[in-house]
């Protein structure tokens, strides 16, 4: 099984009280995780994949994503 905790550019802070959090180094990560998520989800939306492992950055996402906008 893929560890996705490997990968992330952001820690989960673990609750007993409330939700977990997602905390971010700077607002600017957060920003490219939201739009890293958002270009995958339209990536395997228009290669019908269901789930693709993501070890790519933000750069190369956007680079995929411009190549099958064209």
């Amino acid at each position: 099984m893929f560890d996705e905790s490997l990968e992330r550019d952001y820690l989960i802070q673990k609750s007993n009280i409330v939700g977990d959090y997602e905390l971010f180094p700077s607002e600017q990560a957060y920003l490219d995780y939201e739009e890293k998520n958002k270009k995958l989800s339209e990536i395997k939306l228009n290669v019908g994949a269901t789930y693709i492992p993501c070890k790519l950055n933000i750069d190369q996402v956007r680079r995929i994503y411009d190549i099958i906008n064209e």
